[in-house]
């Protein structure tokens, strides 16, 4: 491990929980010219010191390996807090449910972040991800997008008025700022706080990435995710965005297949994965693939409808199917169905019908679809775009660059 990494000195830790007890052993291994173990301490903390914990850790290390904290480092770390037990459960709680990014678990994750709140009323980070919630929630409900947002804003200023350091909560005011905002230039300033605060973040480098590769920052955007997935390659939700940036920023479909897979089979309730993992098997072709994980995980069709479209894909192709989509979707949306109104805009460009297209972008900007973000990318595979009045009307809007 270290020769791979080019570190000399390797830190192993094992952890156990009894009761309200935290139990932590630190070993420094020295790995060269032969391993072997220069210091070993075991901590025990109770929960409600874990903060805490975090930072005796790391400050009796750097002493051991001679590494000296910066002022705002020691700043920081004599900032912890206690946390109540309880609350920080509810918290990694609604923190794991939130990742799956489905409308069911996003409602129960927002329930753990309220309890948290509840019972230790002054921590911050339960405050700031209650906020991502309500802005994300308007993409799976369809609730109103300015009440939301209100809500939202609350939540994440309220978070930072009680720790202005968080990077958890810089972190999220980026991703309000970039995804609901359209914020670049501020959202990049926050992303750029978040990780001089912690540089360890995996979530803030991959979405941090997704913002890059919005604005056609490519090779950054790649260098940002490979940092992500190099310090946490096996969080399900950070290979399903490694994923979407493999997609777009290198057209490396192959590669992105085998992240998305991964993701799915380490959680396979995950359906975030769902969506590059689709799209990558598009770009190569693979139709049967993509269309069991759509009628699986996309499809709001009864099973009539998706029957109906399986037969047409199987007789005449991908194009075929795709139009049998846009239409049944397009009757759902007329009869006040919940139907993303971006999804079918791309469909019309799959279809060739790019000003249906653009009255369909044309919407979901009005209606603040988050996802919109992503409209930049549209060009390169759909040149056409370039000259496309509407479609250059809508980047100026959005302030997003056109290649």
């Amino acid at each position: 491990i270290a020769s791979e990494l080019g570190v000399g000195v390797v830190i192993e830790g094992s952890v156990l929980c009894a009761g309200d007890s935290v139990c932590l052993q630190v070993k420094l291994l020295n790995a060269y010219p032969e391993e072997r173990t220069v210091w070993v301490e075991d901590f025990k903390v109770e929960k409600s010191q874990i903060l805490k914990l975090y930072n005796t850790v790391t400050r009796q290390i750097s002493e051991k390996i001679n590494v000296y904290l910066t002022p705002q480092e020691e700043s920081l770390f004599s900032n912890a807090r206690m946390v109540d037990p309880e609350a920080y459960d509810a918290y990694l709680k609604g923190q794991y449910l939130w990742e799956q990014l489905n409308p069911e678990t996003m409602k129960k994750a927002m329930e753990y972040f309220q309890k948290a709140i509840d019972i230790d009323p002054y921590w911050a980070p339960p405050y700031a991800e209650l906020g991502l919630a309500w802005g994300v929630l308007v993409s799976f409900e369809f609730i109103p997008a300015d009440s939301a947002a209100e809500i939202s804003d609350r939540y994440i200023e309220q978070a930072l008025e009680l720790d202005t350091n968080s990077a958890n909560s810089h972190y999220i005011k980026a991703i309000s700022e970039t995804w609901r905002k359209w914020d670049w230039d501020q959202g990049e300033r926050e992303f750029k706080k978040t990780l001089e605060l912690n540089p360890n973040d995996a979530l803030a480098r991959i979405y941090y990435a997704h913002l890059l590769m919005i604005l056609h920052q490519f090779d950054e955007s790649l260098e940002q995710a490979h940092r992500a997935l190099e310090l946490d390659p096996l969080r399900p939700l950070v290979l399903g965005l490694y994923a979407v940036v493999l997609n777009n920023s290198a057209q490396d479909y192959r590669s992105a297949i085998s992240y998305a897979e991964k993701a799915i089979s380490i959680q396979p309730d995950n359906q975030f994965a769902n969506g590059p993992l689709a799209s990558a098997y598009l770009k190569t072709g693979q139709y049967e693939k993509w269309f069991n994980i759509w009628k699986k995980a996309f499809s709001w069709l009864d099973e009539e409808t998706n029957a109906s479209i399986e037969k047409i894909l199987q007789d005449k192709g991908y194009p075929a199917a795709n139009e049998a989509i846009l239409e049944a979707s397009e009757k759902m949306y007329r009869n006040g169905g919940h139907i993303s109104i971006l999804r079918m805009g791309d469909r019309c460009l799959e279809a060739g019908d790019y000003n249906r297209a653009m009255d369909f972008y044309e919407k979901a900007y009005d209606m603040k679809e988050r996802s919109l973000a992503y409209i930049s990318l549209r060009v390169f595979e759909y040149p056409e775009l370039k000259k496309n009045q509407r479609y250059i009307a809508l980047m100026e809007k959005m302030n997003l660059p056109l290649p």
